[in-house]
């Protein structure tokens, strides 16, 4: 079992590589696919060595090889995550299918939180991808299960019912406030975890991203690295929220119910 997981972890380092090599060229506008990868401040081609997740960033100290530049501690952070990230899902989901679901679109969406937060914009990109994914396996489940039209039964109704109600809540928001106190991404990608989370687990997830999102905005204006009236990504606590809800929300809910009608 260790192997397993140990394995798992080294996966996601090797993902996390690639997402931060995915979101530097979506950035700029290049392919991901097409091309060696570089450093960004010298643009020399960077060996195999220069590559090992987290390793070489720490064999190097932090700097480029060729032109000493430092490289930014975000690179392994998302490497590390993204392996915890694989331990987790695998960890706490006992359906093949739903944990292979979940490392798919999690991963996806840990891009989509650090480049809201380096960049304070959602990739439309990476969205519609997780669209994509998210439909093909709840209509796939529902069809499996022979429960397609069948509330609260079908997965696909479940998904769809808490895409579209979270996504009206937040839109809302958008509305109201003109586009200051959520952005339009936000509302797209609440509308992706609905799906990931159905029915009602989705309340469940966005309780918590703002919970999150307000202990973090609390401690970051304590601290003085933020002002109260400066823009914080709201994107990876909406991430956050779907992946606490979606490995352990049943539990939550659970033990929040006993509280209440002890």
């Amino acid at each position: 079992m260790f192997w397993w997981y140990f394995f798992l972890f080294i996966l996601g380092l090797q993902l996390g590589s690639f997402i931060n090599a995915f979101k530097y060229r979506l950035h700029i506008g290049q392919s991901v696919w097409r091309g060696r990868s570089y450093c960004p401040h010298c643009h020399h081609l960077l060996s195999g060595w220069d590559l090992i997740p987290v390793v070489s960033f720490l064999m190097l100290g932090g700097r480029c090889r060729y032109c000493r530049q430092p490289i930014g501690w975000h690179y392994p952070i998302v490497e590390i995550v993204a392996g915890v990230l694989l331990v987790l899902i695998w960890g706490f989901t006992a359906d093949l299918f739903l944990a292979i679901f979940y490392s798919i679109v999690f991963l996806a969406l840990l891009a989509v939180a650090e480049y809201d937060l380096k960049h304070y914009l959602i990739s439309d990109k990476v969205l519609a991808f997780c669209l994509v994914i998210s439909l093909s396996f709840l209509i796939n489940q529902s069809l499996a299960a022979n429960n397609f039209f069948v509330w609260p039964d079908s997965i696909f109704l479940s998904g769809l019912m808490a895409a579209l109600a979270s996504g009206l809540f937040l839109g809302a928001i958008h509305l109201l406030t003109r586009g200051r106190g959520m952005g339009f991404g936000d509302v797209k990608l609440v509308f992706i975890i609905g799906l990931i989370v159905g029915w009602p687990s989705i309340i469940l997830a966005v309780f918590l991203s703002f919970l999150i999102g307000a202990i973090i905005g609390l401690i970051l204006v304590a601290s003085k690295k933020k002002r109260m009236k400066e823009v914080i990504p709201f994107g990876p606590f909406l991430v956050l929220g779907g992946l606490i809800t979606a490995l352990w929300g049943s539990q939550i809910i659970n033990w929040y119910l006993s509280l209440i009608l002890w």
